[in-house]
């Protein structure tokens, strides 16, 4: 993206919407099923700044520029059930030497169940795994086991990709041009693109 063409406030707080809610969303391990999760958390990049002060420098700080890029660990929670042990397999294939790096896709869906954001967790394995704590007195409380992931980078993008996405932003650019903009936005409205 350059640049340029980045308007932090040409997309946000349009008054057309509400903030989307953060508790429907699906996980793919890289196995191609998608999971169900209760809770990610961690999903953070931080861009650390490099200093610097030529030798002939006229004046008398450092400068500083933008370095390397880390990425935290992201932990995903989630209920157990029976004869369920995917995310151990994975972090006792990882333990036991082999390298099962896996391209992680998380997706936030709306309240129609499309997609709106998904970030792919680039070279992800498992780094921790966590089964459920035990307490005779929690009757009514779910098994919760939790698998924290490292990832090499990750990657953000707005909507779901695919056909059906291409199709509806073409056809909106298109209606757009064609029928001219308030025609175009109430047939968007109704269209849900």
């Amino acid at each position: 993206m350059a640049l340029d063409s980045y308007k932090p406030l040409a997309a946000t707080n349009t008054k057309t919407s509400w903030p989307l809610a953060k508790f429907y969303f699906s996980v793919n391990l890289g196995s191609g099923v998608e999971m169900g999760f209760q809770a990610m958390e961690g999903l953070s990049a931080t861009v650390e700044p490099y200093e610097f002060r030529e030798g002939n420098a006229p004046y008398f700080h450092k400068e500083k520029r933008p370095g390397l890029v880390s990425y935290d660990a992201v932990t995903l929670k989630k209920g157990m059930f029976v004869s369920d042990e995917a995310l151990y397999k994975w972090f006792d294939s990882v333990r036991d030497g082999n390298w099962s790096m896996r391209d992680v896709t998380v997706k936030l869906k709306d309240e129609s169940g499309s997609d709106v954001f998904t970030w792919k967790l680039i070279g992800a394995f498992p780094t921790k795994f966590t089964p459920t704590s035990l307490d005779a007195n929690d009757a009514d409380e779910v098994a919760i086991e939790e698998l924290e992931l490292t990832c090499q980078s990750w990657e953000a993008s707005v909507g779901g990709g695919g056909a059906f996405a291409a199709f509806a932003g073409s056809l909106q650019g298109a209606l757009g041009s064609v029928l001219g903009g308030a025609v175009s936005s109430g047939l968007s409205a109704t269209l849900g693109i």
